[in-house]
């Protein structure tokens, strides 16, 4: 198995407090506030916009913005389904009014082949061989977090071309008078 770092995008910053999440862009990702248990109200906010509001009969109210459609609260943590670029970012969590600040990082990896999805030889890797068809890991690590994603490159040598032989033909013509 190959190891290698294939056009990885991280997006968003890191907080200085609180915990740092890392999601891939399309998976599934939770948010832990960073406490057990709450007595008046729960808020988990998106930057600016507020995602969910649960009081304390455990009513819970979602915010206008998309990422609340996206999302449910499950034991005061925020849980994000089909993970979008967009959702990375500052995210708090206000339990009966303590702050506890959190960051989510999105990273996103793929191997760019254009026109099809099979690397030719010599293309993109410089240059591409056939020892690079197969399995190969991407790491992405940021402080004490490491993420592993599998990727699943195809080598497909060049169609060879054969070119008649360029030998000149005797050619006769006949005609009649």
């Amino acid at each position: 198995m190959k190891v290698i770092v294939l056009f990885v995008f991280v997006l968003g910053a890191l907080s200085a407090a609180g915990e740092d999440f890392f999601a891939k862009v399309g998976g599934k990702v939770t948010l832990n506030c960073g406490v057990s248990s709450y007595r008046h109200t729960l808020q988990w906010h998106h930057g600016t916009d507020v995602v969910f509001n649960v009081d304390q009969r455990g009513f819970t109210r979602k915010g206008l913005v998309e990422l609340a459609r996206r999302s449910v609260v499950r034991q005061n943590n925020l849980e994000i389904s089909s993970v979008r670029e967009t959702d990375a970012g500052e995210f708090k969590c206000l339990a009966d009014g303590t702050r506890h600040e959190h960051s989510l990082s999105l990273f996103s990896v793929l191997v760019s082949v254009k026109p099809s999805a099979v690397l030719k030889l010599n293309v993109q890797l410089k240059p591409v061989k056939t020892s690079h068809n197969g399995p190969w890991l991407c790491f992405v690590t940021c402080g004490r977090n490491t993420f592993i994603e599998r990727l699943a490159i195809k080598v497909q040598e060049p169609p060879t071309t054969t070119t008649p032989p360029s030998t000149p033909k005797n050619v006769t013509f006949v005609t009649s008078v």
